[in-house]
């Protein structure tokens, strides 16, 4: 059983994307991200969301457009609302779905996504030091060959891991965008929790102006995207931040 689910995260890459989910015996065995035009391309030749997936692309809908053929699975349903709370910045966005993971085939590809459900939003480690927290530390390509075939992606977030030089100078990036952000004053001050939040737009542009030169690596979806993701996370963690010490 498969759907397909829009985003509106405000940041332009992620947004060219939709997220294709499927699910089988109430597990999610598979997340992958698929551009909306690709996907309409497929969508030409397997058949397989019916007429409603031209609007569902058109009107960027938050509800899943289901495989025609069996009916809804129950689980779509939380896996929507928690997408839609990782799209205002959630950090715990994907606890309740944890239970839902299918086994993996190996105990390492099991520790390996362990240690990559314990990275936080905003944060990233690199390869190596994903190694060593598995308390593999020689097994660094072995953990990157992990992450390049992990089957959930996003729920499982491996976009957090970067190459090893570029660990510390993204830790430096959000410092300074953090007291940019600070300086500025007003943006955090105003940002406060809506039905709805929306990431602000001044605080995105910073953190991706600030990256442009940091080499975020290599993703199973292309690194226009992992990029996108980093960005994204950050801006919502340093708007956070902001905004707890506005309150000071």
């Amino acid at each position: 059983m498969r759907a397909v689910f829009s985003l509106r995260t405000g940041h332009p890459v992620i947004d060219s994307h939709v997220i294709e989910v499927e699910i089988e015996d109430y597990s999610l065995r598979l997340l992958r991200w698929v551009p909306r035009g690709e996907l309409a391309v497929q969508q030409g030749a397997r058949g397989e969301y019916g007429e409603a997936l031209a609007k569902h692309l058109a009107d960027s809908l938050a509800e899943p457009i289901c495989s025609s053929t069996t009916p809804p699975d129950p689980m779509f349903e939380p896996f929507a609302s928690a997408l839609e709370d990782w799209e205002v910045g959630d950090q715990n966005a994907w606890r309740y779905q944890l239970d839902l993971l299918y086994p993996l085939d190996s105990d390492f590809r099991e520790s390996v996504r362990e240690a990559l459900l314990r990275t936080r939003r905003g944060e990233v480690i690199s390869y190596a030091s994903l190694a060593r927290r598995i308390r593999e530390p020689k097994a660094v390509r072995a953990a990157a060959s992990a992450c390049a075939t992990n089957p959930i992606a996003l729920v499982v977030p491996c976009h957090r891991v970067v190459p090893s030089a570029s660990a510390p100078q993204f830790s430096e990036v959000k410092v300074a965008v953090l007291e940019e952000v600070k300086e500025l004053g007003s943006e955090a001050q105003q940002f406060v929790a809506k039905p709805r939040r929306k990431i602000p737009k001044r605080t995105l542009r910073l953190a991706a102006e600030r990256l442009q030169l940091v080499d975020l690596g290599e993703y199973a979806y292309g690194s226009k995207l992992k990029r996108a993701l980093v960005e994204f996370e950050l801006a919502w963690k340093i708007s956070d931040t902001a905004k707890r010490a506005a309150k000071r």
